[in-house]
């Protein structure tokens, strides 16, 4: 019941442009913001203990910034505050990314050690350029979803944020997916060779 309620949660927050766009049609600012801090708090709650350190700190961060941002647009009563969301995420990510550059292991070093401890330093490289492309990607996505936030209707932001940045997120990774592939093969045929 825990996983399934964790899963209905992830789902909600995922779906947060969309919670706002239709929420603020029926609602204050106020009850949709404090609706929204409830998800996220619930998401907090439910962090697994099962989960890596690494995971569970991402997890209780994000619910934290979700929580954090929700309660200013409760305090302020404002859309812009609630629709500053995505940017933010996209800025917290960002840091964590590029923090990761500056203080390795890389963020998706670390992901890749979850399947492959022992990395060779062509991988490490690999995973350094991959976090480098994902800085790229958080860094432009943030300016569009900031972009939208401040000059768009409340159409073109759900819609962005809602629809169009998870496409561009699934296009990257499933590109990323597939060099990762041709890497790999590479990195066995120097080894071998080696």
């Amino acid at each position: 019941m825990k996983k399934f309620l964790a899963v209905i949660i992830a789902l909600l927050i995922i779906c947060y442009p969309f919670i706002v766009y239709f929420g603020l049609n029926y609602f204050s600012i106020r009850y949709v913001a404090l609706g929204i801090a409830f998800i996220f708090l619930l998401r907090l709650i439910l962090v697994r203990s099962s989960l890596s350190v690494f995971s569970k700190r991402f997890l209780i961060s994000v619910a934290l910034v979700g929580i954090g941002v929700s309660l200013i647009g409760v305090i302020s009563n404002k859309e812009l505050i609630i629709k500053l969301y995505p940017f933010v995420m996209n800025f917290f990510i960002f840091c964590l990314f590029s923090y990761s550059l500056f203080c390795p292991p890389t963020i998706i070093e670390r992901l890749a050690r979850l399947t492959y401890q022992d990395l060779p330093k062509s991988a490490i490289k690999y995973t350094q350029k991959v976090t480098i492309v994902w800085c790229i990607f958080f860094t432009i996505n943030g300016a569009i979803a900031l972009w939208t936030a401040l000059f768009a209707s409340m159409k073109v932001w759900t819609f962005y944020n809602g629809f169009v940045s998870y496409i561009l997120i699934g296009v990257l990774f499933v590109t990323e997916f597939f060099v990762r592939q041709i890497v790999k093969r590479r990195i066995n045929v120097e080894n071998q060779n080696a």
